[in-house]
Parts: C-alpha cells; sequence; structure tokens
C-alpha cells in the first residue's frame, strides 16, 4: 500500500469512526432526554473531588412555549380594510408592511381577549416544541478523554458501539 493509499484509508476510517460517533451520540442524547430532568447536570473525568476535572455539562433548557401567529388572508380582509382604512391597502390589492404588523397586533390582542377576527384573519398556536438536551463540553476535553482511555477509565469500543474483534486479524 503506498502512502496515498495509506492517507486515503486514514481520511476513510476517520469518516467512518466519526459516523459512529455521530450515531453513537444521538442515542444517548435520545436515551438522555428521557432521563435527564430539566436544568444542568455537570460530568467529570472521576468522582474522587479531589483528582477529577470537569469534562462538561449537560442542559436541558424550559421547553419553548408557543406563540400564537396571525394568518392573514388578503382576499378576505381587503374588503374590510378598505372601509376601515384605504390607505393600508395599495392600489395593486395588496396589503401594506405597516398595516400587516398593526392588523397582526391586533389579531394577537383579540386572540387574546378572547374577541372574535377580523374577516381573513386566522391566528394558529403551533405545537409545542420539547426541550432536548445539550452537552457543552471544556475546552480541555479531548486531552481529558484521551487520558480516560489510556489509564483504561474508559472504553471507547462501548462508547463507540463497535463489535470487538474475536481474534486478531478477523473483521469487525
Amino acid at each position: 500500500m503506498n502512502d496515498r493509499q495509506k492517507l486515503l484509508r486514514t481520511i476513510a476510517a476517520g469518516t467512518a469512526v466519526k459516523q459512529i460517533a455521530d450515531e453513537a451520540i444521538n442515542a444517548a442524547k435520545k436515551a438522555l432526554q428521557t432521563d435527564l430532568p430539566r436544568g444542568t447536570e455537570y460530568l467529570y473525568t472521576s468522582a474522587d473531588p479531589e483528582t477529577r476535572e470537569e469534562l462538561g455539562y449537560a442542559t436541558v433548557p424550559k421547553p419553548t412555549q408557543p406563540k400564537p401567529k396571525p394568518e392573514l388572508r388578503d382576499e378576505e380582509i381587503l374588503p374590510w380594510l378598505l372601509e376601515e382604512n384605504e390607505d393600508a391597502v395599495e392600489v395593486r390589492y395588496v396589503i401594506k408592511d405597516w398595516a400587516r404588523k398593526d392588523l397582526e397586533a391586533a389579531a394577537l390582542a383579540a386572540h387574546k381577549a378572547g374577541e372574535p377576527q377580523k374577516p381573513g384573519i386566522d391566528v394558529v398556536v403551533p405545537a409545542a416544541r420539547p426541550a432536548s438536551a445539550r452537552f457543552t463540553p471544556s475546552k480541555d476535553l479531548v486531552p481529558l478523554v484521551r487520558g480516560m482511555w489510556q489509564s483504561g477509565e474508559l472504553d471507547l469500543v462501548d462508547v463507540l458501539a463497535i463489535e470487538a474483534r474475536s481474534e486478531p486479524g478477523d473483521a469487525a
């Protein structure tokens, strides 16, 4: 195998490891999502407070609350708007941006007050998105993980869910 082939093999293997690691990370985040309560949890190299170093922390933020968003149906609202304030409409019958903002603000106020909407306006409340777990690594994460791996505290084969070879030379 020539030098170029070795470099290409390194790139291919590194790419595969990245993909395997991404799969492992995504699976762990999914599992963490059900287990980690809202808040922050710090991760350390060991349980010993004297020697441990911070690897990073996982956070689950407060879930976002959906906000109502007015949807204007121009063809239905134009007749009413022309009667109310014809300056809000151009000759080509397109609602001007400032009038659209005013209508959206009025629609939100009416929605909040429980009042009926003007013709051509619907206020839609999108579904809430669940909060997702995030991990923020420390700036020294790579050397710390390398140290944990070298000292035997961490098994990267288990982390990446790679099947170990049964005998040297066998394919994984």
